[in-house]
């Protein structure tokens, strides 16, 4: 009975080796395959090496097509702008000649008529704003307005410069109304001063029989 577990035994170690034999047997195979894969990625790189090479070969002979090309269009492109440029340039002096010229003209101009408007009023420095204590409102206006167009005054020049002619009565009149009524415009100031002082010669009149 021993006996038979050995011989069943080695039966077993036999064919372990008879299979480790088997596969050994496929290990010069796999060699040749491996082989076989090694050279075909050695040709992949190869060839993917001369692709590359011959890209960059493309690339560079494109490049240097296109500097080319530019260089030659650039080049009149350039001698056009120059001379455009020239002309802008030229046009541009010009119209700053024309400018400069004008506006000295424009100035020599205003100059002059600054002087003379100057000279007119030098002429009349020495006439004085009549003063207003409230008789004969008519004569005083008419006097006050002269000054204004001697002087060339605005209308709120003309309410300034007749509030400080005002004296007596009329600086009088004046106070009491701005507290209660403020004067609008020079307009305003004559209607309600000579409704206020022509009423008041009237009275002085009546008053005189």
């Amino acid at each position: 009975m021993v006996q038979t577990r050995i011989e069943e035994r080695l039966e077993c170690i036999d064919q372990e080796i008879a299979g480790m034999k088997k596969e050994l047997s496929k290990v010069p195979a796999i060699e040749v395959s491996l082989n076989e894969i090694a050279k075909s990625i050695e040709l992949m790189r190869l060839q993917s090496e001369k692709q590359q090479q011959l890209l960059f070969t493309i690339i560079e002979t494109n490049t240097m097509e296109r500097s080319t090309m530019s260089g030659i269009v650039t080049e009149p492109a350039a001698k056009e702008f120059e001379k455009a440029k020239g002309k802008e340039s030229d046009a541009s002096s010009s119209r700053m000649t024309e400018l400069d010229r004008n506006f000295r003209a424009d100035g020599i101009e205003r100059r002059s008529d600054g002087d003379e408007s100057f000279q007119d009023r030098n002429k009349f420095k020495k006439i004085e704003m009549p003063v207003f204590t409230g008789e004969d409102p008519d004569s005083w206006l008419f006097r006050a307005e002269r000054y204004f167009q001697i002087h060339k005054l605005t209308d709120s020049e003309k309410m300034l410069v007749s509030t400080v002619s005002f004296d007596g009565p009329a600086l009088n009149w004046f106070r009491s109304q701005e507290e209660r009524d403020k004067f609008t415009s020079w307009s305003n100031m004559k209607e309600r001063l000579l409704v206020r002082f022509d009423l008041t010669r009237m009275e002085q009149f009546l008053d005189s029989f």
